[in-house]
């Protein structure tokens, strides 16, 4: 799947985990149900987001559950293949802005294989592969 171009900075619904918010990405698989018996499961194979020189605005892949751990289990999610190819974002977070963050892949749990193939991929305008939860 190529995601040319997303804006999902309007997205008003971010998860929150430690007095921080996390913005929804121009790739989204978020798991809101409330039981623990609630499960999506997906494989992602060559998943680009954004061009170097259009990014995505906002945050690039985001796959959730919906638990905070303060309040329980909840929905899950769970990827037995996680392939990304070139992501390039622009998170448009203004400055000084101290609860809320983007990612170029904020995945949970950190325990699902992740494949990031080739050298340089993942990057974005600011340099370097940025990422929370992988």
């Amino acid at each position: 799947m190529d995601v040319e171009f997303a804006d999902v900075r309007g997205r008003t619904e971010c998860p929150a985990s430690y007095g921080v918010r996390t913005r929804q990405g121009a790739f989204t698989i978020w798991n809101q149900q409330q039981g623990p018996e609630s499960l999506l499961t997906t494989r992602i194979r060559g998943l680009s987001i954004g061009r170097a020189d259009r990014p995505a605005r906002g945050s690039g892949v985001f796959i959730s559950g919906g638990g905070d751990e303060r309040f329980g289990t909840r929905g899950r999610v769970e990827a037995d293949l996680v392939e990304l190819g070139e992501i390039y974002i622009d998170g448009g977070i203004a400055t000084g802005a101290r609860n809320l963050i983007t990612s170029v892949a904020s995945l949970r749990p950190e325990s699902w294989p992740v494949r990031l193939p080739g050298a340089g991929q993942g990057r974005h305008p600011g340099g370097g592969l940025r990422t929370a939860h992988l």
